[in-house]
């Protein structure tokens, strides 16, 4: 499955729209960009008698109600980006209605240079890229959120940590490839939902 969409929401709300406006920003100013994911699931895999976990998003459609796609590094899923929550969100108390929503989210991208800077991909580090994005999401005032940027990563240990990337081929994980993962907190606006 080549570059699969998510299912259009209904009617996004909480994380999911707020995953929507910013993936809407990220993949509007990032031309590079392919697809900017929603949140990803952590799904258990048995693998030699052991659980792993992958991150996978769900693309059911009609013919398919029960697809997901896993987002370890792939060349087939071009340049994109996806969103993680941390368990345990906290909600803030409101008398009589449903508070702002306040949690720690992680946003993985991942990149083949090539695509992303065809030009010049051997003079791009992934501090060009890295700084493209962090600025980018420093400067957008959100509508149904906001976001800090607290930490960043670039080892693959990190970029896909609580996920067993061993599976993952290595080639993935190093050039032309690259990844970056961002950490921070998010709050969800209810009076925007």
């Amino acid at each position: 499955m080549n570059n699969p969409v998510q299912p259009t929401l209904v009617t996004p709300t909480l994380f999911d729209k707020a995953f929507n406006e910013i993936g809407g920003v990220l993949t509007t100013e990032l031309s590079w960009l392919t697809n900017a994911y929603r949140q990803a699931e952590k799904i258990p895999i048995q693998r030699n008698n052991r659980a792993s976990y992958e991150p996978h998003i769900y693309v059911g459609r009609q013919d398919y109600p029960n697809e997901y796609l896993n987002l370890l590094p792939d060349e087939y899923l071009e340049n994109h980006c996806f969103f993680l929550v941390d368990d345990g969100v906290n909600i803030a108390e409101r008398k009589g209605q449903l508070g702002d929503f306040f949690g720690t989210y992680s946003l993985i991208f991942w990149w083949d240079y090539r695509t992303a800077h065809p030009t010049d991909h051997l003079q791009r580090t992934i501090e060009n890229v890295k700084r493209d994005i962090l600025v980018l999401l420093a400067k957008t005032a959100f509508k149904t959120c906001s976001i800090t940027i607290q930490k960043t990563y670039v080892e693959a240990k990190n970029i896909y940590k609580g996920f067993d990337i061993q599976d993952a081929k290595q080639q993935f994980l190093m050039r032309p490839y690259g990844g970056l993962r961002i950490e921070g907190q998010i709050k969800i606006k209810q009076n925007c939902n």
